[in-house]
């Protein structure tokens, strides 16, 4: 055989080599972190690009091991305590096989599920575990005694979602739950009232869930606290919503809307959760229920409008999510922009904030004073469409003349969609 033809058959059997090997370009996996919630622990880790992944459970000690194909972790591997009482640690592995291993060490045996999520602003693919405490469900309350008036306090974002993010690298997610946290003392200090809290930590809970909380624990009033953020450095002060069913009060109401109701998308919730059947059509949730939380939102914002130092941005409607299906007053707040100087420069202080908390309380105590805590004291109806004076004056049992009275309207005006028409 001459040196030529095997020179030849070496460089084939090289390029055949070099072809079996596996891709350079790995799938690379970092940023590794993890939130411990009520009801479950949840692990994120993200990718470079979409994670192929199988999982397991082993016994003898309990863990879950998910194994990422054409992966490799940035940086050393390591192992991260978490000791929270359902995972001990997360470890991570790389197997001669090419395969990233993460595995996840357990007090015992628990239900979990693994699944990816797609990017969505600036968060990359990443891979999602979570882990659940089957005992530890949220618990059916007891009787309440007569006259207490249960607030339920919910802090937007958390976890895995920071909400926005402005100046002095304020994050929304720590900013609603300092005020949430502030808000729950203030209530309990009321005579006959109790907070209590969507969340009172740093993890993610789905919209869906929220509401859920809110109805499991038997929730008088529901406000949601939040912070906003906007391309105009100019746009500042506050703002309170109350449900609208059709359409949003302006253009900035419904992009507000629109972006807070993507929350689930940033803080991931897993493709094969079923949706809850909820509806909204009912009369009660519509008339009742609205009407209720326009007058709440309405004590609340005149307890801030007081202050003179504050920008109040009015009373507006919006298709927010989390206030969806409640069978209470619901409303949400967003306590300033996080991209306005003055504003974060208010809410780095933790006197400004206090303060915000004892305004959200006081309107609280003003609404359940006047409307003996249901709303029913001064009621409100939302025009639907196809609706007339006539109407909305048959179905409260009131003089149609009563009602165009008490509104300032005459025998010929038309009534809009989403108009707010006093009842009593």
């Amino acid at each position: 055989m001459s040196l030529a033809h095997i020179k030849r058959l070496s460089l084939v059997f090289i390029g055949l080599a070099l072809f079996s090997l596996p891709a350079s370009a790995d799938l690379l996996l970092k940023n590794i972190r993890f939130w411990t919630a009520p009801d479950h622990t949840r692990v994120v880790v993200d990718a470079s690009g979409k994670p192929a992944f199988a999982h397991r459970v082993l016994a003898h000690p309990d863990r879950i091991a998910v194994d990422v194909a054409s992966a490799r972790f940035q940086g050393s591997t390591r192992r991260i305590s978490v000791e929270d009482g359902l995972v001990s640690a997360i470890r991570l592995n790389e197997l001669r096989s090419g395969k990233a291993q993460v595995v996840l060490d357990l007090t015992g045996s628990a239900r979990y599920q693994v699944f990816t999520l797609d990017p969505v602003g600036e968060k990359p693919e990443r891979l999602v575990i979570d882990v659940f405490r089957d005992a530890a469900r949220f618990p059916a309350p007891g009787e309440r005694p007569e006259g207490v008036r249960r607030v339920v306090i919910d802090a937007g974002h958390g976890g895995e979602d920071p909400g926005a993010i402005g100046l002095h690298r304020l994050r929304e997610k720590d900013l609603t739950l300092d005020i949430a946290r502030r808000l729950g003392k203030k209530i309990d200090a009321i005579p006959g009232f109790e907070a209590v809290f969507t969340r009172d930590g740093d993890y993610f809970i789905s919209l869906k869930n929220r509401s859920r909380i809110a109805r499991e624990k038997k929730g008088d009033l529901f406000v949601s606290i939040h912070a906003n953020s906007a391309r105009a450095r100019s746009a500042a002060g506050f703002e309170i919503f109350f449900l609208s069913l059709s359409g949003a009060t302006d253009k900035m109401a419904r992009a507000l809307a629109n972006k807070e109701n993507a929350a689930d998308l940033i803080g991931g919730v897993s493709p094969s959760t079923e949706d809850e059947v909820l509806s909204i059509l009912f009369d009660y949730l519509q008339e009742e229920g609205m009407s209720r939380s326009a007058v709440l939102a309405e004590q609340i914002y005149k307890r801030f409008e007081k202050d003179r130092s504050i920008n109040t941005r009015n009373v507006k409607q919006a298709g927010f999510a989390v206030l969806k299906s409640m069978q209470m007053p619901a409303v949400l707040v967003e306590v300033g922009f996080l991209t306005n100087r003055t504003d974060a420069a208010r809410l780095k202080e933790e006197s400004y904030r206090d303060r915000l908390a004892g305004y959200l309380a006081d309107g609280i105590r003003e609404y359940a004073s006047r409307a003996g805590g249901n709303g029913r004291g001064v009621r409100y109806h939302i025009v639907r469409s196809g609706e007339t004076a006539w109407s909305i004056a048959s179905r409260y049992r009131v003089p149609v003349e009563d009602l165009l009275k008490l509104n300032d309207l005459g025998r010929n005006t038309v009534l809009l969609v989403g108009q707010k028409l006093r009842i009593n």
